[in-house]
């Protein structure tokens, strides 16, 4: 096999094994909140995020299967390319189709002050595609997927400058952390077409 690009649905907790000869594995894409865990031929689990490759370093050697594990509590799809080849990806971190009809709803600032602490949230939404964020405010920020991750002071988390405008494909809670500093961001949810 030269390229393969698949498709894998893993019901809650549970694995599957792919049987196939490769030398490289990419995962593409994967609907669930938590990363799903790989085994390759054997070697115990590992987490893997969209975007993280494999390749076989010594030329002509070559996976005999993976194992995939998904420990959601719900079923989730990944997509995934195996090759013999390595195989080059531009960022694919926050790409996603937009329908003509999704729609965007009307922007919604929140404030990171003293009053909150410098912290806040925008809540988790199954039905949205994804999340338009943009720092409207005059200070940096950062935000993540797990509010005890980000700490502005040792620079954990994702950073978010002053006008940085993102399309995050997500529909889990987002928080955002500024380093005692007051910011305003704003987002917009892309809704799914009904």
């Amino acid at each position: 096999m030269k390229f393969a690009l698949r498709e894998l649905t893993l019901a809650a907790g549970k694995s599957q094994r792919v049987d196939e000869v490769a030398s490289f594995f990419v995962l593409v894409s994967n609907t669930g909140e938590k990363n799903i865990k790989i085994s390759i031929d054997d070697d115990p689990f590992s987490e893997c995020p969209v975007g993280y490759e494999y390749r076989e370093l010594k030329e002509g050697s070559f996976y005999k299967h993976i194992d995939f594990k998904n420990p959601n509590t719900v079923e989730v799809t990944i997509k995934y390319i195996m090759s013999t080849g390595l195989v080059r990806i531009s960022p694919i971190e926050n790409v996603s189709v937009i329908d003509i009809a999704d729609t965007i709803e009307t922007p919604v600032p929140i404030e990171l002050n003293a009053g909150n602490s410098y912290t806040a949230s925008i809540s988790a939404d199954t039905t949205q595609k994804g999340l338009i964020i943009q720092n409207t405010g005059s200070n940096e920020c950062w935000y993540g997927k797990q509010a005890d991750h980000i700490d502005p002071a040792t620079k954990r988390g994702t950073k978010f400058d002053v006008g940085s405008k993102e399309f995050l494909p997500i529909t889990c809670t987002l928080f955002f952390k500024s380093p005692t500093l007051d910011c305003t961001i704003s987002y917009n949810r892309l809704q799914k077409k009904v």
